[in-house]
């Protein structure tokens, strides 16, 4: 459904359905809320997932990562950020690919603050951040030129056990620069 027709398509095929008394299904709510991603219509996608919830279905780990890609894709980090919230409400358990859409989505945004927090929420959850969520965040640092933060993430990184690479340097070297610290950046 999500991959051939385009969003307004997958939304008429499930008013089809209402119409026809069948019952949508979460992989049915799963293609619409894709086809609203890839058709860059966050609201839609938003509106979808309220749908399957006002179904009473509970919605998978897949869902959640399109409904927050889609809202990454807006802009609409915030949003993404929620949906991460109403998972744990839930007690869902989240993967860290769905917590690295959400990280990139701050990172695109310049929310550095937010993305810490996730790396935050990822720890408190049990949900190890691997070298991808780590370089988002310190791409949001990067961006925002918070170097206290890069170099303390950079620690964590470490001690999580994750082994920085060429990116996650590059990208402290760009905060250094950046700021003018270029004796902090020989040390990097």
């Amino acid at each position: 459904l999500e991959k051939g027709l385009l969003w307004e398509e997958a939304l008429g095929l499930v008013e089809k359905m209402q119409e026809e008394h069948v019952r949508a299904d979460v992989i049915t709510y799963s293609s619409v809320v894709a086809a609203c991603e890839r058709g860059q219509r966050w609201e839609l996608a938003l509106h979808a997932f309220a749908e399957l919830s006002a179904a009473r279905l509970s919605p998978n780990q897949v869902i959640y990562a399109s409904t927050i890609s889609a809202c990454a894709a807006g802009q609409q980090w915030e949003r993404g950020l929620l949906l991460l919230d109403d998972a744990w409400s839930r007690n869902a358990t989240m993967s860290e690919a769905v917590y690295n859409i959400a990280l990139r989505a701050c990172e695109k945004s310049d929310q550095d603050i937010a993305a810490l927090r996730l790396l935050d929420d990822m720890w408190a959850r049990s949900v190890p951040p691997g070298l991808f969520a780590f370089n988002a965040a310190l791409g949001a640092c990067a961006r925002t030129s918070q170097w206290h933060d890069a170099a303390r993430l950079l620690g964590r990184c470490r001690l999580g056990r994750v082994r920085p690479d060429i990116a996650s340097f590059n990208l402290l070297l760009r905060i250094h620069a950046d700021m003018g610290e270029w004796r902090r950046a020989l040390h990097v």
